[in-house]
């Protein structure tokens, strides 16, 4: 099921999402004559179903899922909400997490938003073992999401993995490895321009 998803998806991002018009400067400051702007996909309805029944069945695969996180970006806070919406129609309900860039300065002061309760906090028992994946739109460094983690390991929550609608970075899986995170990537670059 999944190779059919996936072949309807590429053609979509194909069709829809690739941008070759001009120079453009990517959120890592490289400069590329090829951008994605899967945020199109993301918030299409074909695009966004195709992309969440991906994710969601790849999450399925594994037992340790408690959460679905991201950065407080477009891409992936509202890939967030399509899938936490998706579990609670699969009988399989997932909490859904947003990692702000800096601590709000009124209310709760949050930086992680969202309930995240039954997710492994190392060195607090009970640990119920669940742990976190974290979802992009497209990954290039890392840096973005690898920040994010880093504010979810502050407050002891467990990330296991790493979720990308197109990775079009240079070794990104051997790097989130090195970093102790699985990642997962629908298509890299080469993918969707060859």
């Amino acid at each position: 099921m999944q190779s059919d998803l996936k072949a309807k998806l590429k053609k979509f991002l194909k069709e829809n999402c690739i941008l070759r018009d001009k120079q453009y400067t990517l959120a890592s400051g490289e400069s590329s004559d090829v951008y994605i702007d899967a945020r199109i996909a993301i918030l299409n309805p074909k695009g966004s179903s195709l992309i969440t029944s991906i994710f969601f069945e790849e999450i399925t695969k594994r037992n340790n899922i408690g959460a679905v996180g991201s950065s407080l970006s477009v891409g992936g806070s509202t890939l967030v909400g399509s899938i936490i919406a998706k579990s609670s129609t699969e009988e399989r309900p997932l909490n859904g997490l947003i990692v702000r860039t800096n601590e709000k300065n009124y209310g709760t002061k949050n930086i992680v938003e969202g309930k995240f309760d039954n997710l492994c906090t190392s060195g607090h028992p009970p640990c119920c073992g669940l742990s976190v994946v974290m979802v992009e739109d497209i990954v290039n460094t890392g840096e973005s999401i690898l920040k994010a983690v880093d504010h979810l390991t502050k407050e002891n929550i467990n990330v296991s993995s790493v979720f990308s609608v197109v990775d079009r970075g240079k070794n990104t899986k051997e790097m989130f490895k090195q970093k102790g995170y699985e990642f997962f990537s629908i298509f890299t670059l080469d993918d969707l321009i060859s």
